[in-house]
């Protein structure tokens, strides 16, 4: 059985956070539920 890991991307609508989420997917690392997370003023936004 393999593990897959709850993750939480910190400023997930910037570019650092956009890339960090690409990076997750091209790499195929196992989430079972990602978590984006944003500051309400760009609440929305991606």
């Amino acid at each position: 059985m393999s593990q897959a890991f709850n993750v939480a991307v910190l400023g997930a609508t910037g570019l650092v956070g956009q890339t960090m989420i690409e990076i997750l997917e091209q790499r195929k690392f196992p989430v079972a539920k990602l978590y984006p997370l944003a500051s309400k003023r760009s609440a929305g936004g991606t």
